[in-house]
């Protein structure tokens, strides 16, 4: 018989009725014995045979068979009974389960220029400025953001929805602002340039003092 055609079991007959080490669990197709800590941990299946052929076997990720898993010493399942995770990973910054509840109620010690999402700290410049930064994106909730107070170096919106930079407002290029009200005409008018920039004789548009007569 070609290799190809011979089963694990083949090549190792005592393996289904040979009892795994402490510490180990027992797949239930090809029989083979892998560390506890490699079972239900959402990873790629640690059953498939790789010698002297390819196996497939993923008994050790079955939803089923992980919902009656009980994990091992220092780990802890999801709320979603199908993943173990290590103690050490709950609260620190990472969503390891897969809906996130090893990070939910998390009281986390952001620093006062940052914001604080449902599983990690992230800087307050970067809060509804368009890109989800928190894993859920709760930083882009759109009412969260129009009761939002952005940051001083950024300027919101005024349909209150996003938080740009202060130096990209009004100059004269595509806006930044879903409203387009970043570069509306009328409102550019009464805009305050920042610091280091001055408004062209149209008006509207601020420029660096660097650019001028170049």
């Amino acid at each position: 018989m070609s290799p190809f055609g011979k089963k694990y079991n083949d090549y190792f007959p005592d393996c289904q009725h040979k009892p795994c080490d402490e510490g180990f669990w027992k797949c239930s197709k090809h029989h083979k014995c892998i560390a506890l800590e490699k079972v239900c941990d959402g990873g790629h299946t640690d059953c498939s045979i790789n010698f002297p052929t390819y196996l497939h076997e993923a008994s050790d990720e079955e939803p089923e068979m992980c919902g009656n898993f009980t994990c091992p010493a220092g780990k802890i399942k999801c709320l979603d009974g199908k993943k173990c995770i290590l103690v050490t990973n709950v609260c620190d910054y990472h969503r390891d389960c897969p809906d996130g509840d090893d990070e939910a109620g998390c009281e986390y010690s952001c620093s006062a220029d940052e914001w604080t999402c449902i599983d990690r700290c992230i800087p307050l410049v970067q809060v509804c400025d368009g890109e989800p930064d928190c894993a859920a994106g709760e930083d882009k909730e759109e009412e969260m953001c129009k009761n939002h107070t952005c940051a001083q170096t950024m300027w919101k919106c005024l349909d209150g929805s996003k938080c740009i930079w202060h130096h990209t407002v009004c100059k004269g290029k595509y806006p930044h602002c879903h409203d387009g009200s970043d570069e509306s005409p009328t409102f550019c008018k009464s805009h305050q340039c920042e610091a280091d920039s001055v408004k062209c004789p149209d008006g509207v548009t601020c420029i660096r003092v660097g650019l001028l007569c170049q």
